[in-house]
């Protein structure tokens, strides 16, 4: 019964067989710089990655001021002056100022725990 189940399997030719047309697992844009922009060929659609915070949530984070107690700024790792003014995150982490806006620019989440902002749109 083996032998019946192996002598019927067929291994496709081609890795869409169903619908003789390759599918290739690269970003869209690629396809100019690879294929010259060959319509023939299918392309899978990949998120173009971490979206910035947007810029109302950025306003809205909260100055605080550091205690100095060995901590640091997690972004640019120097450590924080006694009573130095920080910007701090919704959950609680904090960060140079300077720092943590530019990050936001190119990400909507918390360095250290991932909390997320509202993202740019």
């Amino acid at each position: 019964m083996g032998e019946e189940r192996d002598a019927n399997f067929k291994i496709p030719d081609t890795p869409s067989a169903s619908t003789g047309r390759l599918r290739y697992l690269i970003p869209r844009e690629a396809n100019e710089y690879f294929f010259g922009g060959n319509e023939d060929i299918d392309f899978v659609q990949f998120s173009k990655g971490p979206r910035p915070a947007s810029i109302e949530a950025v306003v809205e984070l909260q100055m605080v001021t550091t205690m100095g107690e060995e901590s640091s700024c997690s972004i640019c790792l120097d450590d924080f002056e006694v009573m130095t003014r920080a910007l701090a995150m919704p959950c609680g982490h904090s960060f140079h100022e300077r720092c943590l806006k530019e990050w936001l620019r190119r990400r909507n989440s918390c360095p250290l725990c991932r909390f997320s902002l509202p993202t740019a749109e």
